[in-house]
């Protein structure tokens, strides 16, 4: 069978054209490590978010250098989640993941979570508004 038929036979072939990856950080914004039962709650709620999104999701390990508020640079490892999805519902998907980004923020104590959506790098910010933003979508489950 022919690479075109199979792209042409939806039966047989799911496009999923869309790709995002959140970065998962090992040290908070005073370069202090992150309590690991910290960062791994966090890692899997970000595959169970993913695979709501796109059905699954994969991780790998890398390292990062970030420039902090103060101008210091700091090297950190770094888990980056990745996940295909389609492009239904996209704007909710959309939300979804930035509103987790912001959690990631309170959670782990970061200035800015980075999160990479179709080849292009996102920063989400720290703002200290109550943590409510995540909680106002029933429809999704951390």
């Amino acid at each position: 069978m022919e690479v075109n038929s199979l792209t042409e036979d939806t039966n047989l072939l799911d496009r999923l054209s869309h790709v995002v990856r959140i970065h998962i950080p090992s040290k908070d914004r005073n370069n202090r490590r992150i309590v690991n039962k910290v960062r791994m709650h966090l890692m899997d709620e970000c595959f169970q978010l993913m695979s709501h999104i796109g059905g699954g999701a994969y991780s790998h390990e890398g390292i990062g250098i970030v420039v902090l508020g103060n101008g210091k640079k700091m090297k950190e490892n770094v888990t980056i989640i990745t996940c295909f999805f389609d492009s239904s519902d996209i704007v909710g998907k959309v939300i979804a993941l930035a509103n987790f980004c912001h959690k990631i923020i309170h959670m782990a104590n970061q200035e800015s979570v980075a999160a990479e959506i179709d080849s292009k790098l996102y920063l989400f910010k720290r703002f200290d508004l109550h943590l409510e933003c995540w909680s106002r979508r029933s429809d999704l489950e951390w």
